[in-house]
């Protein structure tokens, strides 16, 4: 069976507690839900998802965060093995 995680990023404890609430009530409960504060973090989980196995990915990010903006991190996501 394949794997399917999401990731929410946001710099806001509020605001990812929000998503994941409603992802969990939204998205098929095979889906492992994640959130991470910002885009290092993100792309650290990224990193992880081969070793993990993971297959999809759903990235839900803000778009100013400190350090990275989401174009950035998408395009790092993109660019990923």
């Amino acid at each position: 069976m394949s794997k399917s995680t999401s990731r929410c990023v946001d710099d806001e404890a509020i605001a990812l507690t929000r998503l994941k609430e409603q992802l969990r009530r939204r998205v098929d409960d095979r889906v492992l839900h994640r959130t991470v504060s910002n885009a290092s973090g993100a792309c650290e989980v990224i990193d992880q998802r081969c070793t993990e196995g993971i297959d999809s990915l759903i990235l839900v990010s803000d778009w100013l965060m400190p350090g990275l903006e989401r174009d950035e991190l998408l395009a790092q996501v993109e660019s990923a093995p």
